[in-house]
């Protein structure tokens, strides 16, 4: 059984640009969430579709290369399908949730009748959803949801 519990999670988007076909910017945005694992999935699903647009956005680093079609190598560039692997998806926005990390406000408490702030940690495996957005040649952004099932 899902214990009910309050966590720290994260939407991420990265997003591709339609001409070229690869990843050129990561967003990433922070929530205090609360329910079971279902309904922090399931709140983080709901939002996808639109909060990219507060979200904080970052070039993706220097170190993500890819091999365009002409067989150049180009930099800040990530494939989407690997953008899209769970088992990389920590490393690929690792500088977005350091990013967030250091913007999130402390944690008030009371300890013997005196406030003290201490910071929000995130837990090693935090709640996490990852969706693509499409960037279109005029502009507009098409998010890539997948029906969230929970």
């Amino acid at each position: 059984m899902d214990e009910r519990t309050c966590e720290v999670g994260f939407n991420l988007w990265f997003l591709i640009d339609e001409a070229v076909g690869f990843v050129y910017a990561l967003l990433g945005r922070a929530y205090m969430l609360e329910g079971t694992d279902q309904d922090k999935l399931r709140t983080l699903h709901a939002l996808a579709p639109t909060d990219y647009m507060l979200a904080t956005k970052q070039r993706v680093p220097k170190n993500f290369t890819v091999i365009d079609p002409a067989g150049n190598r180009r930099e800040h560039l990530v494939d989407p399908q690997l953008a899209m692997d769970l088992e990389h998806i920590p490393y690929i926005f690792e500088s977005v949730i350091q990013e967030l990390e250091k913007k999130l406000p402390p944690e008030v408490i009371w300890v013997d009748g005196e406030m003290v702030s201490r910071p929000l940690t995130i837990s090693p495996s935090p709640i996490t959803v990852c969706t693509g957005l499409l960037e279109h040649h005029d502009g507009r952004i098409t998010p890539l949801i997948k029906p969230f099932d929970g």
